[in-house]
């Protein structure tokens, strides 16, 4: 079986972690692709040609989640018609391929360009709190949560949340395998069109749910789709 260097972007507020409880096989090696601090005014689709640098193999595979799943999205086509890197497969999870999907609180986070004037930090303090009272989630889960929260460079937020707001994706020529929870509160299942539904699955379910997605992606890095 040919090895898979499977590199994987994180989503906002979040880190390496979220891929921690994915359970692979050894012939898929897990390559982390670390944020770095946008440029003023850096587009979406230069923030992601720019991560990709990081990547060292001339085959691979893309893994993003949520605003990680836009940036692998980008990173993908950019790869297939300026590279001599080739990309067997592109997956999303808990993520959207274009604006069109946004829901209604972050279309109108775009129109007035409320991430100008959010207060960062008491984002953070907000966020603390509110994670706290998903149900679903474990001590342990909630503790990774708020570590992620509180390890966040807020400025490096407030940039990618532009970039986000200002997002105009093109046209997706390469395939993308998305999957999706239904119980996600940030993306509504209703809004976008995955090929993979979990049921239960909530927008940290790659952690939460890590077992079943692990499948998932399994299947479609090895082609075993039956």
């Amino acid at each position: 079986m040919n090895q898979v260097e499977l590199y994987c972007i994180s989503g906002l507020a979040a880190n390496k972690t979220l891929f921690s409880r994915l359970q692979l096989s050894e012939s898929i090696t897990i390559h982390s692709i670390n944020f770095r601090m946008p440029e003023p005014g850096e587009s979406l689709r230069d923030y992601a040609i720019r991560l990709g640098q990081q990547i060292t193999h001339d085959r691979i595979s893309l893994l993003g989640v949520s605003f990680g799943g836009m940036l692998v999205a980008e990173l993908g086509k950019y790869l297939k018609t300026h590279s001599t890197i080739k990309v067997d497969e592109v997956i999303i999870v808990s993520s959207v391929l274009n604006e069109a999907s946004f829901p209604w609180f972050m279309n109108l986070g775009c129109r007035f360009r409320l991430y100008k004037i959010l207060p960062y930090k008491l984002i953070n303090r907000v966020g603390e709190r509110f994670v706290g009272f998903d149900k679903n989630c474990t001590k342990e889960e909630l503790e990774i949560k708020i570590n992620m929260l509180k390890s966040t460079d807020w400025q490096m937020l407030k940039r990618q949340l532009y970039m986000i707001m200002q997002w105009q994706a093109n046209n997706m020529d390469l395939p993308v395998h998305h999957i999706h929870g239904d119980a996600d509160k940030l993306f509504p299942v209703r809004l976008v069109k995955p090929q993979y539904i979990i049921n239960g699955g909530n927008h940290f379910m790659v952690y939460q749910k890590a077992g079943e997605i692990s499948q998932i992606i399994s299947k479609i890095l090895f082609r075993d789709l039956n």
